[in-house]
């Protein structure tokens, strides 16, 4: 019994991650294009050259580079993709989350960080999440400033 219990200790996290995966995935595998992804991905099969498209848009409405770019590529090119990235973004926001309270997060740290995720309001999850267009320009750079972030908060917090 106490061999079960070790065991579950050293891979519940992983476990826990690995569903949580599969059930947003299973939720971002029904998800269409709309608004705004529908633009990125006629504006983006209209132009010839993507490198004048990305130039054109930053002059004359976003200066967000990189998430325009990650639009108007995945969205014309590989939306099945971003329905495989975006769930593995969201389980690394939670693990993130849960680094900062821990500096080796367990199964406990990930599941309230994923709760408090979730308990962000509809509309907050909706346009920041399951939206491709929005998840590249919330969901996707907060994930990374987490991650960023994480040094900082070892030298400060332990």
């Amino acid at each position: 019994m106490e061999k079960l219990r070790q065991g579950w200790k050293t891979y519940s996290l992983p476990i826990l991650m690995a569903v949580a995966y599969i059930v947003f995935l299973l939720l971002h595998w029904r998800i269409q294009p709309y608004s705004d992804d529908l633009w990125y991905m006629e504006t983006a099969r209209a132009k010839d050259n993507f490198f004048v498209l990305q130039w054109e848009y930053y002059l004359s409405w976003s200066g967000r580079v990189v998430s325009s770019a990650l639009s108007f590529f995945l969205l014309d090119k590989a939306f099945w993709l971003w329905k495989l990235l975006n769930p593995a973004l969201m389980v690394c926001m939670a693990w993130a989350i849960a680094r900062i309270v821990q500096k080796k997060p367990d199964s406990k740290a990930f599941s309230l960080s994923m709760l408090l995720l979730l308990c962000l309001g509809p509309g907050v999850l909706d346009y920041a999440v399951f939206w491709a267009t929005g998840s590249f320009y919330y969901l996707w750079p907060i994930t990374g400033a987490l991650f960023a972030l994480h040094p900082f908060f070892d030298l400060t917090l332990r």
